[in-house]
């Protein structure tokens, strides 16, 4: 266990607070301390109970606090089990079993999934006798909401992306159970799923140790192993947590590495921790306490870097970040291009990195309503991943859904749908169902189908990616207030559109909008009921309407040369020249008013535009 002495410590430490009231036990962790070998690490995980269960559970319920503890001896185990795997003779196929129990739900998820893939995040215990594994599926309790289940898999010994091995020769059991174990995270195929036999519950499943042919996954795991593999094996865990949406256990692992980065005087580390952990507050919602974590990392960079030091550019880019997000995106794009120059400049050629700054040029031309130029921005960034990335890469999907946005702001809803529909394929496959990035995705379908007025398409992604955000993000955070208000647009749709001909809601809604301001809380229109809940509507037009694609619907739907509008602004002009002019102009805004009130008489009800959704 040459990992030093403080990792030992946490691990010698932990197995005590385990055995705190058990005297019996606390012998067991002076035995372990003073004889534990990391040669032995498989023979003290099969023997001791304790150690298998913590660990287990650990990688079960991804406990970061007990799991980072247990560090070095996981990285014996490792180590180990891929000593022996690499000293078989395996020459063909052979067969392991497993007894277990499963919960109805998680049999039935798997049922509709034959074909596809199973993943085990904990260490997976097998047998080479089948009666063994028998045993264990019998002994599970009778009850409705738990299946037995006998996994019957089937081992390729060519297959090298996870450590195997019979362990007979090093288990605390000996050859009493045949012991086979798999590596944490072996992944497999499910063949089948049919009853073991009719006498009894037990579900066999036929599984397949993945192999070469599994390229999409074989792609993203592997680049996802050389993307966070260039920094420092501390830190790769909390950006492998990070890549697949787990904010709060991320979070939680780089606050107890940051104290080991401390005492060890590195800061490089430091600065890394500190811009990851500017990631996740900023995506967590909390911006300010963002800038500040990105601030520190680049202050440590420009002190003790040298001046176009490569690990610069990725905390440039997220300050550019939270610039965009405040929506001052001019200073966004400032630190954007320091990013992108400091990128060009890299000795070793830096990419994937040039993408995500072209990406990020993109949104700021977007926002600005520059479509030509964020279309060009996009597609150099799309050109450069496709050349370096599996073809589902989950940041291809990104630059796929900034694409689509801008179609969609453009009217060009066949394009956006067809963008948006791959970004959605891609990150079905390679991302966690509640994965922000799918949140995004559904969204931006929902934003298209409104677009072309397929209001029950819309309805269901909208409350997709409700669900999605809600798993992931805190209620109040800024996507899921965008979607509450989409939400909020599609039920003001849904209520009026099929009864108001010629969009004579949105028309007429616009014009009110123009003139608000003007005559809200005023002798001319006094502030009542109806009038709160007309403005209710107004606020929910005018933060839809910031977004590009509803710019487009207005011009779609609003003649700009309609001489109502046309009049607008003369009439709201000549009521502030003098006192004189005054009654005039509030005569005509008021005929502005009455107009809508009269149109909207037929279909308006008192609920609607105080609505909200939870």
């Amino acid at each position: 266990m040459a990992h030093g002495e403080n990792a030992r410590a946490e691990l010698i430490n932990l197995f005590r607070a385990y055995f705190h009231d058990n005297t019996n036990g606390l012998r067991k962790v002076e035995e372990f301390e003073r004889d534990y070998r990391p040669e032995d690490a498989i023979l003290w995980y099969t023997k001791e109970s304790f150690i298998y269960t913590t660990l287990n559970k650990a990688l079960r319920i991804q406990d970061i606090s007990t799991l980072h503890k247990m560090r070095c001896f996981i990285a014996d185990i490792h180590h180990q089990l891929d000593y022996l795997c690499r000293q078989s003779n395996y020459t063909s196929n052979f067969e392991v079993y497993r007894g277990q129990c499963m919960s109805t739900h998680d049999f039935q998820k798997h049922s509709r999934n034959v074909g596809g893939l199973i993943s085990f995040n904990s260490l997976l215990s097998c047998s080479e006798d089948h009666r063994v594994a028998l045993l264990y599926a019998n002994s599970q309790d009778r009850n409705d909401s738990i299946v037995p289940v006998l996994l019957h898999i089937i081992v390729n010994p060519g297959v090298r992306n996870t450590a195997f091995s019979n362990i007979i020769a090093v288990s605390g059991f000996g050859d009493i159970e045949q012991e086979f174990l798999f590596s944490m995270g072996a992944i497999f195929r499910i063949l089948s799923i049919q009853r073991y036999n009719q006498s009894n519950r037990i579900q066999e499943f036929c599984l397949l140790l993945t192999n070469d042919e599994d390229k999409d996954l074989k792609d993203v795991r592997e680049y996802m192993r050389q993307e966070i593999g260039g920094t420092n094996h501390l830190i790769n865990f909390g950006r492998l947590l990070i890549e697949m949406g787990d904010l709060n256990q991320s979070e939680r692992f780089y606050k107890i590495v940051l104290r080991e980065a401390y005492a060890n005087h590195d800061p490089r580390i430091i600065a890394w921790i500190y811009n990851d952990l500017g990631f996740i507050a900023s995506q967590n919602g909390f911006k300010e306490k963002g800038l500040q974590f990105y601030k520190k990392a680049l202050r440590i960079g420009q002190e003790r870097f040298p001046l176009q030091d490569p690990q610069l550019a990725p905390i440039l880019n997220n300050i550019g970040e939270f610039y965009f997000d405040s929506e001052d995106f001019d200073k966004a794009d400032e630190y954007y291009r320091k990013a992108l120059e400091i990128d060009m400049k890299s000795t070793a050629p830096a990419l994937y990195n040039q993408a995500i700054r072209y990406q990020n040029i993109g949104m700021v031309y977007n926002e600005k309503q520059n479509y030509k130029d964020a279309q060009k921005n996009f597609k150099k960034s799309l050109d450069k991943k496709m050349s370096i990335l599996p073809q589902k890469h989950p940041s291809i999907a990104i630059t796929h859904r900034s694409i689509s946005g801008v179609y969609c702001s453009q009217g060009r809803f066949t394009e956006a749908l067809q963008h948006c529909q791959a970004a959605l394929a891609i990150e079905r496959s390679s991302l966690p169902p509640y994965h922000v990035s799918l949140s995004k995705t559904h969204q931006c379908m929902a934003r298209i189908y409104l677009g072309q007025e397929q209001f029950m398409n819309a309805q269901k992604e909208i409350v997709e990616a409700l669900d999605i955000a809600k798993k992931t993000l805190p209620e109040q955070h800024k996507i899921i207030l965008a979607i509450k208000d989409d939400m909020d647009h599609l039920l003001t749709m849904l209520k009026f559109g099929a009864n108001l001909p010629d969009v004579l809601f949105y028309n007429n809604a616009c014009e009110l909008r123009l003139n608000w301001n003007k005559v809200y809380d005023t002798k001319y229109l006094a502030q009542n009921e109806f009038t709160n809940k007309l403005y209710n509507l107004l606020l929910v037009l005018d933060r839809f309407h910031r977004k590009g694609h509803t710019r487009t619907m207005c011009r779609k739907m609003v003649n700009p040369d309609d001489d109502r509008y046309a009049n607008i602004l003369p009439e709201v002009q000549a009521a502030n020249l003098s006192l004189q002019s005054e009654y005039i102009g509030g005569v005509n805004l008021h005929n502005i008013i009455t107009s809508l009130i009269r149109k909207l008489n037929n279909c308006l009800q008192d609920d609607v535009f105080g609505c909200k959704v939870g």
